[in-house]
C-alpha cells in the first residue's frame, strides 16, 4: 500500500465505516477543546471577579517583571479576537529585565482588533499623577486613521463599556509614535482628583496594520488626603459660589494666606485643567470659562494642593 492512500479494494462499506470513525474522533477533539475553553474562560472570569474591586495603594509601580507586578491587571478585547495577536507580558527586550508588555501586529484578517489592557483599581480622590511610563515602538508601519495607540484614565469600571468617563491622557501617534525600536520615557501626565475607583488603559485599536508597540516601568502616585482641607471648613471661603460674573473672590483669615501666594486650578468635569491664576490677596480673579460645574484646587508654590473645593459656574 502506498502510504498516505486508501487501498483500492476497499469497497464503500469500509469508506463509510473509516468516515465515520474521522467524524467520530473530529467531534472528539473538538468536544475536548470546547471543555478546555469552558474551564479556561471559568477560570478567567472568577480571577476577573476577584480582582475587579481590589485596589493598589498609591505609589504603585510595574515592571511586569513577575507575578505580582503582574496582578490585577486585565485584557478586555472589543474587536476581532485573534489568539496569536494580543497583550502579553513578554521577558525580551525588555527597557529593565525581565519583563515588559507588549503586542504585536496582528497578521492578515479583515475586522478591526481592539484590545485595551487595563490596570488594577487604584484611588486618587485627592489627585495623583502618572509619573513614569516607558515605551518602545517598531515594524514598519505607524498609526493611520483608523487606528489607536491611546493612554486612558478609565472611572467607575475596569471594563471600558462600563467606565462612567474614559479620558485620553496620551495619544501615541503622529511625532508621538517613532518605530526605531528605542525607549522613550513619557513625561509625567497629572491625575485630577475622581472618586470611586480609577483605572490606567493602554488601547491598541487597528486592522492590519504593522504596529508592534511595547510598554514598561509604569509608575503611579496620589496626593493625600491628610495634606488638603475643604475650603470652607478652614478659614478659607470662596465666593460667590455659583459664579454670576465670570469672577471669583478667595476670602482667607489671617495667617491662612502663604506669604508668597497661591495657585489656583480650575479643572473641568473630564478632569481637565481649562484655567490658571496667582492668588494673592482677597481681590476678584477673573475666571473666563464656560458654565458648568468644576473643581478647583489652590496650589503652593511646588503645586502641592493645599486646599481645594467645587464651583459652579453660571
Amino acid at each position: 500500500m502506498i502510504p498516505g492512500h486508501l487501498p483500492f479494494f476497499m469497497g464503500n462499506a469500509g469508506i463509510f465505516g473509516l468516515r465515520a470513525t474521522i467524524s467520530s474522533g473530529i467531534a472528539s477533539v473538538k468536544q475536548k477543546s470546547l471543555m478546555k475553553k469552558t474551564v479556561l474562560f471559568t477560570c478567567m472570569t472568577f480571577l476577573t471577579l476577584s480582582n475587579l474591586e481590589a485596589q493598589v495603594n498609591l505609589p504603585y509601580a510595574t515592571g511586569f517583571d513577575n507575578g505580582s507586578q503582574q496582578n490585577g491587571w486585565q485584557q478586555f478585547r472589543k474587536g476581532d479576537e485573534s489568539e496569536f495577536y494580543q497583550w502579553e507580558f513578554s521577558n525580551s527586550n525588555a527597557f529593565s529585565a525581565p519583563g515588559c508588555l507588549i503586542h504585536n501586529y496582528p497578521v492578515g484578517g479583515q475586522d478591526p482588533m481592539d484590545d485595551w489592557f487595563v490596570s488594577p483599581a487604584f484611588n486618587i480622590a485627592a489627585g495623583g499623577s502618572l509619573d513614569s511610563m516607558r515605551y518602545a515602538f517598531n515594524v514598519f508601519g505607524t498609526p493611520q486613521a483608523g487606528d489607536t495607540v491611546f493612554l486612558y484614565l478609565l472611572q467607575g469600571s475596569a471594563d471600558p463599556d462600563l467606565a462612567t468617563s474614559k479620558m485620553v491622557l496620551h495619544e501615541f501617534s503622529g511625532a508621538n509614535y517613532q518605530n526605531d525600536n528605542m525607549w522613550r520615557l513619557l513625561n509625567p501626565i497629572a491625575l485630577q482628583a475622581q472618586t470611586g475607583n480609577s483605572y490606567l488603559a493602554i488601547r491598541y485599536k487597528t486592522i492590519i496594520n504593522w504596529l508592534d508597540v511595547r510598554f514598561d516601568n509604569i509608575a503611579i502616585s496620589g496626593i493625600s488626603l491628610a495634606g488638603i482641607v475643604e475650603m470652607e471648613n478652614e478659614g478659607v471661603r470662596v465666593y460667590p459660589n455659583p459664579v454670576t460674573d465670570q469672577q471669583v473672590r478667595f476670602q482667607f483669615d489671617a495667617g491662612k494666606l502663604p506669604v508668597g501666594g497661591l495657585t489656583l486650578a480650575v479643572y473641568n468635569a473630564a478632569g481637565q485643567r481649562v484655567y490658571t491664576a496667582p492668588v494673592v490677596g482677597n481681590g476678584p480673579i477673573d475666571l473666563p470659562v464656560a458654565s458648568g460645574f468644576y473643581t478647583y484646587q489652590l496650589q503652593d508654590n511646588a503645586s502641592t494642593p493645599v486646599f481645594q473645593g467645587k464651583l459652579t459656574v453660571q
